[in-house]
């Protein structure tokens, strides 16, 4: 077959929508692989015979590599036949899709086109078989004009691209070896890393990584090489066998964890190849293959791809995962982070219930902890949020006078502690009306606070008086005879218990003015033997005792000549003296 256009230029120039319908989705932890003859794209997560297996892609011309990555994390495939990367997540017919990238230089045959691709989580590579040149596709778009990162690999032909897990990029160029390429450059007059000299009808093939194992799979005979032990420089026929058994071992696919390995011609009936799961190593001939019926022919290697996904138990290598245990634990979190409090990522399984990372704090107020617990009471730190007037921490106390209460509330009366100011705390047994309780001010029952305590005869409050008849006294004792304030009832009260001074101790008048209710005419008398009442500080003898006495006798007798009405209603006490 001649030279012909790697792209048609018709296709090139249109922006062309996508326009049929997915056959199958991608799936997380799904492994799909290629089918060179049909260009399609099948999955054999499940095994079995893939004639019947469900496509993901169809239409596209000898495809011949795939990976899974990119920022996007999606499955691509490199198309030798159109020269182009096709980005195929959404599956479905290709045969009129623009691809991602495009219409790489140098590329004059048919079978010279992309023919290598490789993933990690940032970007996307691709190789060209005809030119050795590696490009960095991860924009995508036309590469007619674009620098490739690495360039020179022609001494065979670039078969294959790879990046394991500490983050080296290698080359498998056919026939001459494989090189690392990780810094880029042109590598025209460089010796490979690894130079291949095992002979055989083909030559070496794709790269996988096993548990960190770098593995190469050699075409014929199908052995896979381990070339983790070898020196820069050494041969390839030095390296270890991992696996032997294979008839043509067109490619390899390895999740990390998991290999598979294919045959194009199990049986020696090419091109309905088998996929061995080749993790254990050893023999392989007599294993039963995972799944069979491949539709596999190309000019290239064909290859295999696993859909790595947080939470499949896989640490995908050159990844933003730190860990994946398949799920949360306590050292590893659901978004594949490793697990540690102040990380902003909340790990129950770890006991965080919070976590708001650099915010979180042991100062400040209503802040998740620096041990991603939750702000309480006793932490040493006052939560407003929470309610909290006070947190003096470990000093928090229900027994120490004035001290912050043990639910963070401040000393307070009707805490059951006796503080500063109080006098009494009995807690909820303080009262207001209750004899001789605690007052709810922490005050001790007292005279004067409206309850009847134990010894008092009356308690009015504010209602007491000394001065008001009929009041309970402030010594909380009733109004009686005798406390110096005339009360109903008494014609006179002088306070004392003295007889012959005017007023008698049963609080009547005495002497001249003895039942005619005259007491406010001598409110208080000095006491005068013989019955005499003189007013307080008067002359109490000789002449002038004697004026005295005829003016009180004169007064009496004014005031017995008013009427009795008068005199009743003048009222209590001294209407109740004269009736």
């Amino acid at each position: 077959m001649g030279p012909r256009t790697p792209f048609s230029a018709v296709v090139l120039g249109l922006a062309v929508a996508w326009s049929a319908s997915a056959l199958a989705q991608p799936v997380h932890g799904g492994w799909y692989a290629v089918e060179g003859n049909a260009g399609t794209i099948v999955e054999l997560t499940a095994g079995g015979d893939l004639s019947q297996a469900p496509k993901l892609a169809t239409g596209l011309d000898r495809p011949q590599d795939m990976c899974f990555g990119g920022p996007g994390h999606h499955l691509y495939v490199a198309a030798t036949g159109l020269n182009a990367v096709y980005e195929i997540t959404t599956g479905g017919d290709m045969s009129s899709v623009l691809p991602h990238a495009f219409q790489f230089p140098g590329v004059t045959t048919w079978a010279g086109g992309v023919t290598a691709i490789d993933c990690t989580e940032q970007r996307v590579l691709a190789g060209v078989a005809q030119t050795g040149a590696v490009f960095d596709v991860t924009t995508g778009g036309d590469m007619q004009n674009a620098t490739p990162i690495a360039e020179g690999l022609t001494a065979g032909e670039l078969v294959d691209l790879f990046t394991d897990s500490h983050g080296k990029v290698w080359a498998s160029v056919q026939m001459t070896g494989v090189f690392e390429i990780t810094g880029g450059g042109d590598f025209t007059a460089v010796s490979p890393t690894f130079a291949y000299d095992l002979g055989g009808a083909y030559g070496l093939s794709q790269l996988a990584e096993l548990n960190g194992t770098l593995l190469l799979a050699h075409i014929s005979p199908g052995d896979i090489l381990d070339l983790s032990t070898l020196q820069p420089g050494a041969l390839l026929s030095s390296a270890p066998l991992f696996a032997t058994g294979i008839n043509i071992l067109w490619a390899l696919g390895s999740s990390g964890q998991r290999l598979y390995a294919q045959d194009l011609c199990p049986g020696w009936t090419c091109f309905h190849g088998t996929f061995t799961d080749a993790t254990g190593g050893g023999d392989l001939s007599g294993l039963t293959p995972h799944a069979f019926n491949a539709d596999l022919a190309g000019n290239a290697p064909e290859a295999l791809a696993y859909i790595h996904y947080c939470g499949d138990g896989i640490v995908w290598p050159n990844s933003s995962e730190e860990c994946d245990e398949a799920g949360e634990t306590g050292t590893c979190n659901a978004d594949c982070t490793t697990s540690s409090c102040g990380d902003g990522v909340i790990n129950t399984a770890a006991g965080e219930v919070c976590d708001d990372g650099t915010e979180n704090s042991d100062t400040a107020g209503d802040a998740c902890r620096t041990d991603c617990a939750l702000p309480y009471c006793g932490d040493g730190v006052v939560d407003t949020g929470a309610g909290e007037a006070c947190d003096d921490g470990q000093n928090n106390s229900n027994a120490e006078p004035d001290a912050c209460r043990s639910d963070c509330r401040l000393a307070h009366c009707g805490d059951g502690i006796v503080d500063g100011g109080e006098s009494c705390d009995d807690g909820s047994a303080n009262s207001d009306t209750d004899a001789d309780a605690c007052r709810t001010n922490c005050a001790l029952a007292t005279c004067g606070d409206a309850t009847l305590d134990d010894g008092e005869a009356c308690d009015d409050g504010g209602g007491n008086s000394d001065t008001e008849p009929e009041a309970c006294r402030t010594t909380c004792v009733v109004a009686r005879c005798g406390d110096g304030v005339r009360d109903w009832g008494e014609a006179c009260d002088d306070g004392n218990q003295t007889n012959d001074d005017g007023c008698g101790v049963d609080c009547t008048v005495e002497g001249p003015y003895a039942g005619t209710g005259g007491a406010t005419a001598c409110p208080v008398c000095n006491g005068q033997v013989n019955g005499g009442c003189s007013l307080t500080g008067a002359p109490s003898g000789g002449r002038s005792g004697r004026l005295w006495g005829l003016a009180l006798l004169a007064f009496a007798a004014f005031h017995r000549r008013k009427p009795r009405a008068e005199v009743a209603r003048r009222g209590s006490p001294d209407a109740k003296v004269e009736g």
